[in-house]
């Protein structure tokens, strides 16, 4: 019968807060979970060459029994999870498979957005005459980041962008549809320059 890893506690602390402010941690616990649950897979090996043991049997699926099963619910991250699968541990000599879990998943993260600025600096650059390049890309080296990198920092170099947010209203702006023909279901044309140095704008 495969070794199947237990802990004495787990992530179901939103419980123990005021009332008023259990939904918003339940609502962060929900998306860590989301993001832990689909980013793990991406971490095939735990430690060095051993294969990570919380995945399912073919590897694209979270199952922290340590079991190898399928990946159901029983084994993903969640409230019912041990916290040790979140607090990030790894002492010097000696290999705590759980601690390990969230370091090598921020690891492997940062990897990935660090080889993405890589790829985003080294790309075509931006022909559009209305939008100034220095906006965009920024007249320095791309901001690699890492567990280290402070937030505050972080916060200033990169874009947070949301299209609901952004670029919808900016669209509703912009549109050529003329007066008589709006909501008809007609074909809609945009003002693009207009549109992309509002969004340069906004995104600065």
């Amino acid at each position: 019968m495969p070794r199947r890893f237990r802990f004495p506690y787990t992530l179901n602390s939103p419980i123990r807060l005021p009332e008023s402010r259990q939904p918003g941690a339940w609502g962060c616990l929900d998306r860590f979970s989301y993001v832990f649950n689909a980013g793990l897979p991406l971490v095939q090996n735990l430690y060095e060459c051993q294969r990570n043991p919380f995945l399912s049997a073919d590897g694209h699926a979270v199952d922290l029994t340590g079991g190898g099963g399928s990946g159901g619910t029983e084994g993903r991250m969640g409230p019912h999870t041990p916290v040790a699968f979140s607090l990030p541990s790894q002492p010097p000599g000696d290999v705590d498979a759980a601690g390990l879990t969230t370091i090598m998943l921020l690891r492997r993260l940062e990897a990935a957005h660090n080889d993405a600025l890589r790829l985003f600096r080294h790309a075509a650059p931006v022909t559009a005459p209305t939008v100034q390049q220095g906006a965009l890309f920024g007249a320095t080296s791309a901001l690699t980041l890492s567990c280290a990198t402070a937030p505050s920092l972080a916060r200033r170099a990169l874009l947070a962008y949301a299209r609901a947010k952004h670029l919808m209203p900016l669209a509703a702006k912009h549109c050529l549809q003329p007066l008589g023909e709006v909501g008809a279901g007609g074909p809609l044309a945009f003002d693009g320059r207009r549109l992309e140095d509002d969004l340069a704008s906004a995104l600065r």
